[in-house]
């Protein structure tokens, strides 16, 4: 019987595989991994089939109950843990362990226990086994929050009683004695012992297993996503070979340099052949171009970092900037050294960086480079020559004339044109321009070079610029600093001030020249810090005095009216007019002034005479003083002045900005009865647009048109002109700088209404004028 269901079992055991091997085969799994699943989990059937089917008899052919009892219940449970340590690959939880021991338990109870109680009634029985029953769930509750060990082993020691208590009650039969007395030391001390100390530790080293599983389920997790990220900055971790020339990098990086499974052979010569060509210093200064040199080199250093950034050609032909790390270590244990670093990808970097720079130093109009470049370009001369000469070198700052009216006329957008069109010319032989201010620049020159100087500047603004297919036609003030006074300069500040100095000097001067800067310029700028200061304590210490010069009616030959004129002397020098205004304005005390010239006026108005006109010069950013209007109707009703009378001059720079603002002010001035006058008209921009946009009662012509009258055709002629303008919009027309009888009677004769000039009588005081 025995032998009909070993080979009944073995039959099945092998046809269970053949199917096992099929079905893995098909499904593309492993069919290993299955025939040990399976194999473990026969084993366990197995065993318990033969533990209650074989133990009676095997017991009887042996006549060693104790010995079989041992052996089949160490079977049982090795088949059991085995399974679930190496088949489930789990921890040994508290049900595995409750669970093997249970079956181990229960088998033995059911052929052993109820024989070995057989001589004792129900009652000790019941008892005995209430007792165990309450000892073994007693100890169970309280260790139930114990670790795994400490659960096995109150399940061993409960088994252990129960066997041992059997044993007692059986004591005077030997063969059931020696069962109960052996399982008894099997669950107390065997299974004791082989748990707490070689399957506790073998529990260890599988938790390890499972952790070491779990890390490595963790670390692919994470290589996984540090592929993704390293794909996404573009970045791979490299390793050289350096005795074999084999380069290793990551994938995502190898992927980009177009190196075929990350590994690339013959590396130095390789990678040298894609470096940019004006990058190879740099990438030679850690890999030598010879591989015995490079090899030499890695071997004698022991801890050795570096960083390099530089252009590689990348397998679209494109180079990129790339960023390389490199690090060698040596091993401590080998002695062996071992190169690796971090490759990555910047070439957005250097674009961003690029940007930035540009952002920073190079003007975003013109490209040329910007003010802060000119300052430490400066900066960085003026150190590097403290204590000698600079070398032969020319600074040149430019500024267009004029060129506000371009902006007003034709619009910024067409002046950013011509601003873009001067720096193409100013590039084309210059050796360094820059972009200082809206119209201005700076050139650096070297002195020796053929096509320096500022005339062969000047010829570039003799030919017209074509902008939008018009023709453009430029003039522009240059300030020069060379020679010695560049060399007394300490700081690029001072460089600057004295630039700018002769710069303004050459816009006094009309524009369209140059002037080289010499300390006279700072004793210029330094009396009209002087005049400025005076001016405040002039004006509230009445020190100021108003000249009147007649204008005569060339029809009646009367005296009709009178320009008044600003006169001031300080430390027994007259200051011009001109002067006094400008330095008004530039430290804006312009408001305080005007406002002193035309309450000066209209105290002397009546001193005039009844039916006189008198006109007072304006300046432009009066007329944008919100205070302006209110201001002159105050002086007016406190000297009860008729404004019929009062001609405010104006210049034609009232269309520098804001043009309409300042045009409906004089609206407002006519409004309240005063009459407008254009003066200078015939210079700057003048033209019949102007005639037309504003309030004028007076046009006054200039007096270069008198001077130059006499003397040429041309002027002759566009004086008749602007005479007969005057006509055509009913203006009166007033001709100034008359100083011959001649032009007196050839203004006379051509229809000019009033005269002004040192022929019919030069500025007076008001006592002269009374007299």
């Amino acid at each position: 019987m025995v032998l009909e269901i070993t080979l009944v079992m073995i039959t099945f055991s092998i046809i269970t595989y053949i199917a096992i091997g099929i079905k893995s085969a098909y499904k593309g799994r492993d069919p290993f991994k299955d025939f040990f699943t399976f194999g473990y989990s026969w084993q366990i059937i197995a065993t318990i089939v033969c533990y209650l089917m074989f133990y009676p008899k095997i017991a009887c052919y042996i006549q060693q109950q104790w010995l079989v009892s041992l052996l089949l219940n160490g079977i049982l449970f090795s088949a059991i843990f085995s399974y679930v340590r190496y088949v489930r690959q789990s921890r040994i939880e508290k049900k595995y362990i409750a669970s093997v021991l249970s079956i181990i338990l229960s088998l033995n109870a059911l052929m052993f226990i109820p024989v070995a109680f057989k001589k004792i009634d129900t009652s000790q029985l019941l008892i005995l086994g209430s007792f165990i029953f309450f000892v073994f769930f007693t100890i169970l509750y309280f260790f139930r929050d114990y670790r795994q060990k400490n659960l096995a082993f109150v399940q061993m020691f409960v088994g252990g009683v129960v066997f041992l208590s059997a044993a007692i009650i059986r004591q005077n039969e030997i063969d059931y004695y020696l069962v109960g007395i052996s399982n008894a030391a099997l669950f107390l001390i065997a299974f004791g012992i082989i748990f707490y100390y070689m399957e506790y530790s073998h529990l260890k080293l599988s938790d390890s297993k499972l952790n070491y599983k779990n890390e490595s389920e963790k670390y692919k997790r994470l290589s996984e996503k540090y592929d993704i990220a390293m794909k996404a900055v573009q970045e791979g971790i490299w390793e050289y070979e350096y005795e074999n020339d084999i380069f290793h990098i990551t994938e995502s990086m190898a992927a980009l340099l177009g190196i075929k499974e990350g590994i690339l052979v013959n590396a130095l010569k390789t990678i040298r052949s894609k470096i940019h060509v004006e990058d190879l210093a740099k990438w030679e200064g850690f890999a030598s171009a010879n591989h015995t040199e490079l090899v030499a080199f890695i071997k004698k250093s022991s801890a050795y970092k570096a960083e390099m950034e530089y252009r590689i050609e990348f397998p679209d032909g494109v180079y990129r900037w790339v960023r390389q790390k490199v690090s060698i270590q040596r091993d401590e244990q080998s002695g062996k050294q071992s190169v690796f670093g971090v490759l990555s990808v910047i070439q957005e970097v250097k674009e961003a960086q690029h940007e930035i720079y540009k952002l920073a130093y190079v003007d975003g109009l013109t490209e040329l480079k910007n003010f802060t470049s000119l300052r430490l370009e400066l900066d960085k001369m003026t150190r590097a020559h403290v204590d000698k000469a600079f070398p032969k070198i020319r600074l040149i700052l430019l500024d267009i004339d004029r060129f506000k009216y371009i902006n007003d006329i034709r619009g910024h957008q067409f002046g950013d044109l011509v601003l873009a069109k001067v720096a193409q010319e100013l590039i084309k032989s210059q050796d360094q321009v820059y972009r200082v201010s809206g119209t201005e620049f700076m050139i650096i020159q070297k002195i020796d070079n053929v096509v320096s100087g500022s005339e062969v500047i000047f010829k570039y603004f003799e030919k017209p610029f074509n902008i939008n297919r018009s023709d453009i036609y430029l003039s522009v003030s240059m300030g020069i600093l060379e020679g010695p006074d560049l060399n007394k300069c300490k700081h690029s500040d001072e460089l600057l001030m004295k630039l700018d100095l002769a710069k303004n000097r050459a816009k006094e001067l009309g524009g369209g020249c140059f002037v080289t800067f010499d300390d006279t310029l700072i004793e210029t700028i330094s009396e009209k810090v002087k005049i400025s200061e005076a001016l405040r304590g002039a004006i509230l210490n009445n020190e100021l005095v108003m000249f009147y010069q007649p204008q005569l009616d060339l029809i009646s030959q009367e005296i009709v009216g009178y320009e008044a004129l600003l006169r001031w002397t300080l430390n027994n020098q007259e200051i011009a007019p001109g002067t006094i205004i400008e330095i008004a304005e530039e430290t804006g005390q312009i408001s305080a002034l005007g406002d002193h010239i035309i309450e000066m006026v209209f105290r002397d108005f009546k001193l005039l005479g009844p039916h006189m006109k008198v006109a007072i010069n304006l300046s432009v950013l009066q007329l944008e003083d919100t205070r302006f209007l209110t201001q002159v109707e105050a002086l007016r009703e406190k000297y009860q002045v008729d404004p019929s009378r009062v001609y405010f001059e104006i210049t034609e720079n009232i269309w520098i900005k804001s043009q309409q603002e300042k045009i409906s002010v004089l609206n407002l001035l006519r409004d309240k009865g005063y009459k407008i006058s254009l003066d200078d008209f015939g210079t700057g921009y003048s033209s019949y647009s102007y005639i037309e946009s504003l309030p004028l009662d007076e046009l006054k012509l200039d007096m270069s048109f008198t001077k130059k009258m006499m003397t040429s055709e041309k002027h002759k002629q566009m004086t008749i002109n602007i005479i007969q303008l005057g006509k055509i919009f009913n203006l009166s027309v007033i001709c100034e700088g008359i100083e011959t009888e001649e032009a007196l009677k050839f203004l006379t004769l051509n229809g000019c209404d009033i005269g002004q000039g040192y022929l019919i009588s030069k500025p007076k005081a008001i006592a002269d004028l009374r007299s």
